[in-house]
């Protein structure tokens, strides 16, 4: 009966209130959410930098006509270490 006793006891004990938690317990949870958090979507009036509807117009039909401007061409070490333009 004394081993039930005290095997109560600890159960008992176990569910005391006293129990202190870390003041950042859930930390890493918040952490994750937050990283798997989507951004908000940009602004309807925010336009990427470079993008400009009558460039693009004017490219399109340049394209639609045949009058494309030809890429310049580059090689990889011209493009890197030529500071200077060619002569």
């Amino acid at each position: 009966m004394r081993p039930l006793a005290a095997a109560l006891l600890l159960l008992l004990a176990a569910c005391s209130s006293e129990a202190t938690i870390a003041p950042d317990f859930g930390a890493a949870v918040h952490f994750n959410m937050a990283a798997q958090t989507l951004p908000p979507p940009p602004a309807a009036d925010d336009v990427p930098a470079g993008q400009d509807g009558g460039r693009a117009g004017e490219a399109w039909e340049r394209y639609r006509t045949g009058k494309t401007i030809p890429p310049v061409s580059l090689s990889t070490s011209e493009g890197l270490i030529r500071l200077t333009p060619a002569k």
